[in-house]
């Protein structure tokens, strides 16, 4: 056992705090008690704006349906459309170069936070 250095006030202090333990309050929850509401959740709310994101895009895409067909134009199924504007959009260099460091970026943080991960959960200590 490891050997402390103690003055006589400490000591003396450390054994009247023994002898005479401050009392514990014991706190009861009642059955009527109010928890603070936690709101959603981030997945929950992510999962939300998916779903009002993917409305919209069939929304967008049935009215301009709507339009062209009352032009007399060819109308394009959703598929179509997002193929064809995938094809404008990576048609400038720009975009494409846009994307490319998004992706790096992206990929480069996802494997940082990897690495400064490693030995976190395994409890690894160096010497």
């Amino acid at each position: 056992m490891t050997s402390f250095d103690f003055s006589d006030e400490e000591l003396t202090a450390v054994l009247a705090y023994i002898a005479n333990p401050p009392v514990k309050e014991n706190i009861t929850a009642s059955s009527d008690a109010v928890f603070a509401e936690q709101g959603m959740s981030t997945s929950t709310q992510l999962m939300l704006i998916a779903l009002v994101l993917v409305v919209l895009v069939f929304m967008l895409s049935s009215v301009k349906n709507s339009l062209k067909e009352s032009l007399g134009q060819e109308v394009e199924t959703v598929p179509e459309t997002l193929t064809n504007q995938t094809k404008v959009f990576f048609a400038h260099n720009m975009n494409v170069l846009f994307v490319v460091l998004m992706v790096a970026i992206i990929g480069l943080k996802v494997v940082f936070d990897t690495l400064m991960g490693v030995g976190v959960t395994t409890n690894y200590q160096p010497d």
